[in-house]
């Protein structure tokens, strides 16, 4: 049981490894690599399960079928597939199922140059009243920043934070307020793409942003994830 174990975890992530390879460099649509990883993750998953069985069923019998420092590295490295999935799966049961995200629901923010780097297959970027609805309800703490700056002083703001976390300029008017950006997925290289829109206010300046993923019904979370974290980081940016 223990042979069949290892032989599935070994399996496994050779599996992960082509998924990737097909996706970021041969360009296959999203679905056959990810069903690919799905597949390897219920692999890593059986042989979790076989080698737990044949440890027990060893150690009881006094005939341990692999030393428990082997088993422990061998369980380690499918849970790092395992955990992740597993965790992905229970955040996707706590949100909606939408992959466009903003601070302002009712008046998102307006692409003007990401239609233009998305295929045709891939999500479109009109929203509809449902998934307005579904945002609004779900995520409730995001909202505009108001800042003391001008409009070009905090345009340039937005990108410097922007470009510190990783993400590509593809538009930028430090006039207008307006830029765009495309944030890449570390592992898959999935692509979300972002706007940002900065109204002069009171106070200086209205921050406004907008995260939508170019494949996928759900987000599971990830684009209401990127903006509490880019509004953190804008915030915490002293210069």
């Amino acid at each position: 049981m223990s042979i069949w174990a290892t032989r599935l975890i070994l399996t496994a992530w050779p599996l992960v490894v082509l998924a990737i390879i097909a996706f970021r460099v041969l360009g296959v649509q999203f679905q056959l690599p990810l069903l690919v990883v799905a597949v390897a993750v219920l692999i890593a998953s059986v042989g979790i399960l076989l080698l737990i069985i044949g440890q027990i069923r060893g150690g009881l019998s006094g005939d341990l079928p692999m030393s428990n420092v082997a088993a422990v590295i061998y369980f380690v490295v499918a849970l790092v597939l395992v955990a992740p999935a597993l965790q992905s799966f229970t955040r996707s049961l706590q949100v909606p199922p939408i992959h466009d995200v903003s601070t302002d629901p009712d008046n998102p923010p307006v692409y003007i140059m990401t239609p233009n780097l998305r295929a045709p297959h891939e999500n479109s970027l009109e929203l509809d009243a449902e998934v307005i609805a579904m945002q609004r309800a779900a995520y409730v703490d995001l909202a505009g920043v108001e800042v003391a700056l001008t409009v070009p002083e905090a345009t340039a703001k937005v990108a410097r934070v922007a470009e510190s976390m990783g993400w590509q300029i593809t538009a930028r008017d430090d006039e207008t307020g307006h830029i765009e950006a495309v944030a890449t997925t570390r592992l898959m290289g999935f692509k979300d793409d972002l706007v940002f829109r900065i109204q002069p206010s009171e106070t200086g300046s209205k921050l406004d942003m907008r995260s939508a993923s170019r494949v996928g019904l759900s987000d599971i979370g990830a684009n209401a994830d990127r903006i509490r974290a880019f509004v953190a980081a804008y915030q915490a940016d002293v210069k």
